[in-house]
């Protein structure tokens, strides 16, 4: 009798798609480290909606970019941690 291993576990944390995928789209958050106002900068304007999402995955705002320079307000958010998510791409930012 054997009892070998059954299944195997794969750990897809999806960080170097994200990096592949924000080079693609050519997409550039900035800052990371935010009070009021953030940037996102892409080099075609192409529509696409994004999410905010806190650290336990819930969204807090929501929106659509449609040019190549838009600023998003996070004024509102509470200090933390929270992540921008944009058509499979996603850049963590922390709001203080």
């Amino acid at each position: 009798m054997s009892l070998g291993c059954l299944d195997s576990i794969t750990d897809m944390r999806g960080t170097n798609a994200h990096i592949n995928l924000a080079s693609s789209l050519d997409i550039k958050v900035y800052p990371t480290l935010v009070s009021d106002k953030m940037y996102i900068q892409q080099k075609n304007a192409q529509k696409a909606s994004y999410l905010i999402q806190n650290n336990l995955g819930i969204t807090v705002n929501k929106g659509v970019i449609s040019s190549q320079k838009e600023s998003i307000d996070v004024q509102s958010l509470e200090s933390g941690v929270y992540y921008l998510l944009i058509n499979g791409f996603s850049q963590k930012f922390v709001k203080y």
